[in-house]
């Protein structure tokens, strides 16, 4: 691959990734915690209408995120925005979604 691709003005290129790991150090993974978070991924219950999960955008078979431009919501329109992957989510440098300045919760349903 020629250098240009790999350096900006000489540093690295910016990413979304940093390295460093964002998960708190008063919550580590667990085995529990890691299958209620499989288990409510999949969950369609949790959506406004109960009818789109998670894991109805960001597909595992698609590197947890989806062949569509703009991802469909629970009501069957576009959102407005692509589903990114959740590969390494954990060390996303803003340690959010979407740039927003509040944690992703689950008010922001698909």
């Amino acid at each position: 691959m020629p250098s240009h691709f790999l350096t900006n003005a000489g540093g690295p290129l910016p990413t979304s990734i940093n390295g460093t790991d964002n998960m708190p150090i008063n919550n580590p993974i667990t085995n529990d915690g890691a299958t209620l978070g499989r288990v409510l991924f999949y969950d369609k219950k949790l959506s406004a209408n109960e009818t789109i999960a998670c894991a109805s955008c960001h597909k595992q078979d698609k590197g947890f995120s989806d062949e569509a431009i703009l991802s469909v919501g629970f009501n069957g329109e576009t959102t407005g925005r692509h589903s990114m992957t959740l590969i390494n989510a954990r060390f996303y440098q803003r340690g959010r979604f979407f740039g927003t300045k509040e944690p992703l919760l689950w008010k922001n349903k698909c």
